[in-house]
């Protein structure tokens, strides 16, 4: 996937934005803590036949930010919109995963007819708490909490943990090569973790509790790409919800965790592609 990438000024952040294929416009918005990179192996299955646009969400990878940015999901569904307005996009449909499949359905009922579909991986579930997303965001009132979670990243035993990547892959070993470059290591930097942390800060858990009327108001079809062991976003707490969606919405079960795109990629690309597939052969699918 290409390193060259523009910024988009959507505000209180400047977004990075890059641009491979060529076809009908995907938006690719990534999950926490990860960045735009994490949808390196499936964007070449998919750029034949798509524009993949691919965002650093605010407080990640490449984009910019400031001390005034905040990093609610409802926040990052507003850049994520303007973003599209600015690049002129008419329609879109979503590829996401973890909180940017939230971030993605957020946008998608304020899009209404311009969403053509959305293929999200394990992501939050309307009315869920996960313990260990709770255990996460109640670190913030822990005094020197940030300083805590920072250090921790240090420790291999905390990274193959439940609560650290060990909740997200089934091969480990994987936290020892590219994943670990890429994403691990960054958010031991100062600027890379207060992005990372500021989304922690801001959580709001109103958001998730209000997901099903969200799910209510998107007009687009919904697939779920989950990975069928996902410790943090149970296959059984996300099949219930499937009748609320407004488009419609199904779930495919693939092996793997939360990050299942990560280990997965081709399977993943394959059933996205699958979904968007009618779009290919509308009028405007050749306007790229």
């Amino acid at each position: 996937m290409t390193t060259t990438f523009q910024l988009l000024d959507v505000g209180d952040a400047k977004l990075a934005h890059r641009r491979i294929g060529h076809g009908p416009d995907l938006v690719f918005l990534h999950g926490w803590p990860l960045h735009g990179a994490t949808f390196r192996h499936v964007v070449p299955h998919l750029a034949e036949h798509f524009t993949c646009h691919v965002l650093d969400l605010a407080g990640a990878g490449q984009s910019e930010w400031s001390e005034q940015t905040t990093f609610t999901l409802e926040a990052q569904s507003q850049r994520v919109i303007r973003a599209i307005d600015q690049l002129g996009l008419a329609r879109v449909g979503f590829v996401a995963h973890d909180s940017g499949g939230c971030i993605a359905r957020l946008a998608a009922a304020r899009l209404g007819g311009r969403c053509t579909g959305i293929v999200s991986g394990n992501t939050e579930i309307a009315g869920y708490r996960p313990p260990m997303l709770v255990a996460t965001v109640a670190m913030r009132h822990v005094p020197g909490g940030g300083a805590l979670f920072r250090a921790l990243l240090g420790s291999r035993a905390f990274l193959r943990s439940p609560m650290g990547f060990g909740g997200a892959f089934d091969d480990l070993s994987l936290l020892e090569g590219e994943v670990r470059t890429l994403f691990v290591e960054p958010l031991r930097e100062a600027r890379a973790f207060s992005g990372a942390w500021g989304v922690v800060r801001d959580f709001d858990w109103r958001t998730i509790d209000e997901l099903e009327r969200v799910h209510r108001a998107i007009v687009a079809p919904v697939l779920f790409v989950w990975g069928r062991d996902d410790p943090w976003f149970p296959l059984a707490r996300l099949v219930p919800t499937m009748p609320a969606f407004g488009g419609g919405a199904r779930v495919e079960a693939i092996p793997g965790k939360v990050f299942a795109h990560e280990e997965h990629p081709a399977r993943f690309a394959e059933l996205a592609r699958g979904h968007f597939a009618s779009w290919l052969s509308t009028p405007d699918a050749a306007h790229a």
